[in-house]
């Protein structure tokens, strides 16, 4: 059986950590959808923490609109869109 399971919290509150520790318990590979817009600096080294946070095991893949573009199917997830 699929699940959705929703995390939520305030900006900056742990939600990213928590949906990627959840997702390495479910599967070796997990793959991570971001899709927000980098637009400054300083976003864009919190991108680039994020993702040496997540090491090598992860499929990482940064898509802003097309998000049908990426095949997914029976992989773990965790999707993550930062609005401001």
């Amino acid at each position: 059986m699929k699940k959705i399971i929703l995390i939520t919290g305030g900006q900056r509150s742990g939600k990213s950590t928590k949906a990627e520790e959840l997702a390495l318990s479910l599967s070796d590979s997990p793959v991570y959808v971001a899709t927000a817009k980098v637009w400054d600096e300083e976003f864009r080294e919190r991108v680039r923490r994020h993702q040496e946070r997540r090491g090598p095991q992860w499929t990482n893949i940064e898509e802003e609109i097309h998000l049908s573009r990426h095949d997914l199917t029976g992989r773990a997830m965790t999707p993550t869109s930062i609005n401001r």
